[in-house]
């Protein structure tokens, strides 16, 4: 599994705990993409774990960024009722 590309989609308190869990286990963070609402927590992504975050705030195509190249896609958001 090291060798996958995984993107994850949202940033919230599931995603930042599977995240947590991929890079803990040895996926290397070159390796993961984050998708994320805001630029604060997108570099704060990147400040602790050196992931490619990317947030929808500064670019609104942060999730296409984010899957390019991915060979695994989470999502990890709030369903919309």
């Amino acid at each position: 599994m090291n060798n996958l590309r995984i993107a994850i989609l949202g940033s919230g308190s599931m995603g930042t705990a599977i995240l947590d869990g991929l890079i803990a286990k040895g996926t290397p963070a070159d390796h993961v993409a984050v998708s994320t609402k805001s630029l604060a927590t997108a570099n704060a992504l990147n400040a602790r774990l050196g992931v490619h975050a990317y947030s929808q705030e500064l670019d609104p195509d942060a999730n296409i960024l984010a899957v390019d190249d991915a060979d695994v896609v989470l999502v990890a958001v709030k369903p919309a009722y």
